[in-house]
């Protein structure tokens, strides 16, 4: 569950360049879309079991930066299957989990970010097999808070 106030941590950067940011595309060359292929910025709670630095030993020694995001942000909550269901999709063809092709960019135009615990063995990693931890999507990066 997404928690006001906690301490978020982005993999692969030493700071955040603002000038960098990408915002959301959609991309529908990738079936099923469960993830935006560019844009936004990816984190995990800093003290989270499922978060990706625990997961992927590819990070472990990498460099990160940490960050809080806005009491006022926008969240969008994924903590359950029956949470995708009234989403913005791109295409629904209706043939089980290959149809979540969701509209990332329209998403990003009502929420800040999104938060969602798909860990390996959970409910939701059977339909969004490309969020395999705890953590949140960035859209605005407005939202983010450095101290």
């Amino acid at each position: 569950m997404y928690k006001k106030g906690i301490v978020y941590e982005h993999c692969g950067h030493d700071k955040f360049d603002k000038s960098k940011f990408e915002y959301i595309k959609n991309d529908i060359r990738l079936t099923p879309m469960t993830k935006p292929i560019n844009g936004g910025l990816w984190a995990s709670p800093e003290n989270s079991i499922y978060n990706w630095k625990s997961i992927s030993d590819r990070m472990q020694d990498k460099v990160s930066f940490k960050f809080r995001i806005s009491d006022s942000a926008k969240v969008l909550q994924i903590e359950t299957k029956e949470d995708l269901k009234d989403l913005p999709r791109l295409i629904t063809d209706g043939k089980g989990i290959f149809d979540i092709i969701l509209d990332f960019e329209k998403i990003s135009q009502e929420y800040d970010l999104i938060y969602c615990n798909a860990y390996d063995g959970s409910e939701l990693s059977q339909v969004l097999p490309n969020w395999d931890c705890e953590c949140i999507l960035v859209m605005n990066p407005e939202v983010m808070i450095f101290d």
